[in-house]
């Protein structure tokens, strides 16, 4: 087993580039320093740095380079070669070797240095090693990190390096951030709306948004994106035991956020229009205030806060309810019919002709009446014959599976099964659509 990242650790430790510029860094000691005739020289005063330091620092560059080429070369050749097992774990070794080599930079940005004018500088050896790990990261870890996660994903879940997507998209949603910013370093379309809500002349930013319109657009498009990934993640699962525990995992996160939001008990003047507030938002919010020193103006950001965190809350609770019906799918998984294994998930026989087709990995928008839908499906599985059979050979239970795996409402919610089952009892007529308003079926005969 090859530690890849090994040599290139040993490369970039402090003492190896103290010793990498030794001969090209101008001498910066405190007994030179100490010297008045060294000092009063302007000579030596405006030292300049030897043409050879330049030349390490792109040796440095070439070197990070042609290492991400040789690991990526090099892990390509181990999933050829190794075993499931063996490979596992040298993906192991090595993307942890890149997580703590970017813990160790902690995300160092270039530093601001001005090669041309080579000044006294008391920390130029320290803003040299940070100006190669700024390199480092750039030219080698960030891409070595993007390449292992795009190419060896089963890999990294398998050995626990990796969240799965749908559970770091669920992160996202429950993001937490109350900071302040100046106003003016932001556009001008919206100064109407911020001057409103910060008169101190402090803007309040929540997960990074001004505006409740943007940050509900942002969180819709976050929302979508963890649908279509739940999906894709649970129909690769075969066994129904992982799914629910996957499930669970998801459940968890979302359990641990819950009991931070609240309900306002008190009541709530005419011009207050949230509903729920979140806990610990209200928290980093006076956290905010006094760090500008405005710790009794809370209630002029309260109103915005509190506005944020029920749009938040709506999301989360649109995502607890697809857990939960995905939760009741598989752990009740439905019937099949007697021809069919009870291990077997449930799904319409495809025809003997049929061709394999490409997974549609999104689920398919009911724009309306999600009740016309079910009854559509009801009437053709029980109320429309033809010669004498209905039109639709399906159960119950296998039109339940079909439309909750494979459609969503129009607000973006899953079909609730309890709808299905409502829809699906005869004597819950007034349930259903009246007949103007049911998808009719043409004559059949």
């Amino acid at each position: 087993m090859i530690y890849e990242l090994t040599n290139i650790e040993n490369q970039v430790h402090p003492d190896m580039l103290r010793t990498a510029f030794s001969k090209h860094v101008p001498d910066f000691s405190l007994s030179y320093l100490g010297n008045t005739e060294n000092l009063n020289s302007e000579k030596n005063v405006t030292l300049e740095i030897s043409p050879g330091y330049i030349i390490i620092l792109e040796k440095f560059k070439k070197y990070f380079f042609n290492e991400f080429c040789r690991i990526r070369i090099s892990m390509r050749d181990h999933k050829i070669n190794e075993s499931k097992e063996v490979f596992s774990r040298y993906i192991s070794v090595n993307y942890s070797g890149v997580i703590r080599m970017l813990k160790n930079t902690q995300a160092k940005k270039h530093p601001e240095t001005d090669e041309e004018e080579h000044t006294l500088d008391v920390d130029y050896l320290r803003n040299t090693h940070d100006l190669i790990y700024y390199n480092l990261q750039k030219i080698l870890l960030f891409p070595l990190k993007e390449f292992i996660e795009n190419e060896f994903i089963s890999e990294l879940l398998q050995a626990n390096l990796q969240k799965s997507t749908s559970q770091s998209i669920l992160q996202v949603l429950l993001n937490n951030q109350v900071t302040m910013e100046k106003p003016g370093r932001l556009q001008t379309d919206n100064r109407s709306t911020r001057v409103e809500t910060s008169p101190h002349k402090l803007l309040l930013l929540y997960s990074g948004f001004s505006l409740e319109a943007d940050y509900y657009d942002y969180l819709k498009e976050t929302f979508e994106y963890f649908q279509i990934r739940l999906s894709v993640e649970l129909h690769n699962i075969t066994d129904n035991f992982e799914k629910i525990k996957s499930i669970t995992e998801l459940e968890k996160i979302i359990s641990s956020i819950k009991p931070l939001f609240h309900k306002y008990h008190t009541p709530i003047p005419d011009d207050f229009s949230p509903e729920y507030y979140r806990e610990d938002s209200i928290y980093y919010l006076k956290r905010e205030l006094e760090k500008n020193n405005i710790a009794e103006q809370i209630n002029n950001y309260h109103r915005q806060l509190s506005s944020f965190t029920e749009i938040q809350w709506s999301f989360i609770i649109r995502t607890w309810k697809i857990l939960k019906c995905y939760h009741k799918l598989y752990r009740y998984p439905p019937t099949v019919e007697r021809e069919y294994s009870p291990t077997v998930s449930c799904q319409l026989p495809a025809p003997a002709n049929s061709g394999n087709k490409d997974e549609d990995l999104g689920k398919l928008q009911w724009r309306g009446n999600i009740n016309q839908l079910i009854t559509f499906f009801y009437d053709a599985s029980s109320q429309v014959l033809v010669d004498g059979k209905t039109i639709l050979n399906a159960s119950k239970k296998q039109i339940a599976h079909l439309l909750i795996e494979n459609f969503i409402q129009k607000d973006g919610d899953p079909v609730n099964p309890s709808t299905i089952n409502t829809i699906f009892t005869p004597s819950k007529e007034l349930k259903r659509p009246p007949n103007h308003k049911r998808i009719i079926f043409p004559d059949q005969e």
